[in-house]
């Protein structure tokens, strides 16, 4: 059994992150599918409904095409300017060239998911996503311990995405047989779904940079192995808020089958969807910032643990922050107003740019983390002040109906973050115990208190099942 290592691990999230910007390149295209399906079925305009899927896939069609042969042919300016080593420059660009196939089918997939989003079909993205990842981290496993190395683990993950966007297309079919494929350019839907979408593409701008940029950023600076050290626990953060973000995307297709004039609706769901949201992620955000040295120690061992997790406090801080404009932006989003949600891009990038390249030069893979913070903090302000004040809520208001509650507990976790690193408790393993203990507390106050509508929940589906 071999190991990729710290470089070659690096190298491997370089490439592969190189696929992910297909989310950059679909020009918005995915949101304004999810909208149009959910608003087209809604009115059982079903012809729409196959038109708005051919428009969208002619485009992602026609730009994966045309970005897996520029991935292709300049891969070794890539690999250089990323300060590949030599040693590693081979296998990296055979993977830059099975990326670049990865590439395409990751753009078509995204077309799929966003027809069953629109349909609020997200049980089925959920398991084609687990399954899918499953298969892959097994592959790899098996990979590794077979002595494979590089070349064979990018290509098991374009592998994966091929595989994922051919379950997609299937299940596509079956969801919406009045489907028929017909690659011609629609003027008309074209213009209506990009209409909405040219501001979503600014907005999935700073969604790449926080995502992907800043890996590049961190190599351009600190090289290959350094970006592992950053991402170990983006992933892990990751990981958490991709479930969060499943769970609030249905928010999206719901607002958009409502009217805009139905403003007491919306402001319900704005309210009632925010707090939920909030109480769910919070604690665990909280815990993860807390008792990150004991989470990476027991997950990636000693030497990670004491290079990273300071990094994943930061940037743990910086997603429970972020985490709270989940829901505005969706309902926004959902509602039409794209020029505020391009807006927040453009607010994104600008002080991506400042901040990320200053820090990561200056203070490492440590600064990277704060200018991702920093980024957040000013976002998430006027993410807040402006969305509230489109749909009419009291902005103080709205602040602590969803987020007074917690404040306390953010508030003694930074204190107790600050007491661990300070006093050198990172290494007592018996602490998260007593954390799991306070966060079950956490809940149990948060249940009581309603805040957490458990009781709600479990009565609706029980009356639901006797239906």
């Amino acid at each position: 059994m071999v190991k990729l290592g710290i470089t070659s691990y690096g190298i491997y999230i370089l490439l592969t992150s190189l696929v992910g910007y297909y989310n950059l390149l679909d020009l918005g295209f995915n949101q304004g599918v999810t909208k149009y399906v959910a608003e087209f079925r809604e009115k059982n305009e079903l012809e729409s409904v196959s038109r708005s899927i051919n428009a969208s896939l002619l485009v992602q069609l026609s730009l994966g095409l045309t970005a897996s042969a520029l991935l292709a042919v300049f891969a070794t300016p890539i690999l250089l300017m990323l300060k590949v080593d030599a040693s590693h420059i081979v296998e990296a660009r055979i993977g830059i060239y099975a990326c670049s196939i990865g590439f395409f089918f990751t753009m078509i997939s995204g077309t799929f998911n966003a027809v069953l989003a629109g349909l609020q079909r997200y049980d089925l993205i959920g398991k084609v996503d687990s399954l899918i990842n499953l298969l892959l981290n097994l592959i790899v496993v098996l990979l590794l311990f077979k002595g494979f190395g590089l070349t064979e683990i990018v290509s098991a993950t374009v592998f994966s995405s091929i595989i994922s966007a051919s379950v997609y297309v299937v299940l596509v079919r079956k969801m919406v047989p009045e489907w028929k494929v017909v690659l011609r350019f629609d003027k008309d839907y074209f213009k209506l779904i990009f209409g909405f979408s040219s501001f979503m593409f600014i907005s999935k701008i700073s969604s790449v940079f926080s995502n992907y940029v800043v890996r590049f950023i961190v190599s351009y600076f600190l090289g290959p192995a350094a970006v592992s050290l950053y991402v170990i626990p983006s992933k892990l953060l990751g990981a958490f808020g991709g479930i969060l973000s499943s769970a609030a995307g249905v928010v999206f297709p719901y607002i958009s089958q409502l009217s805009v004039s139905d403003n007491d609706k919306v402001k319900d769901v704005y309210y009632k969807a925010s707090k939920v949201f909030t109480a769910i992620s919070t604690p665990v955000f909280l815990f993860i910032m807390v008792f990150s040295y004991q989470i990476l120690f027991l997950w990636m061992g000693k030497d990670i643990a004491e290079q990273s997790y300071l990094v994943l406090s930061i940037i743990t801080l910086s997603g429970l922050i972020a985490s709270q404009t989940t829901v505005p932006n969706l309902i926004i989003c959902g509602l039409g107003y794209t020029r505020l949600i391009g807006f927040f891009g453009i607010l994104a990038v600008v002080c991506y740019s400042v901040f990320l390249p200053v820090l990561t030069k200056e203070f490492g893979i440590i600064g990277a983390s704060v200018g991702m913070l920093i980024t957040t903090v000013i976002n998430v302000f006027f993410v807040f002040k402006l969305t509230t004040k489109k749909i009419g809520i009291p902005y103080l208001a709205f602040l602590n109906a969803t987020f007074g509650f917690h404040i306390l507990p953010c508030m003694i976790s930074l204190i107790a973050l600050y007491v661990i690193v300070a006093n050198k408790l990172e290494s007592n393993m018996t602490i998260p115990g007593i954390g799991c203990l306070i966060v079950a507390f956490y809940y149990w106050v948060m249940i009581k208190k309603d805040i957490l509508p458990v009781a709600f929940i479990l009565k609706r589906k029980a009356t639901e099942n006797t239906i």
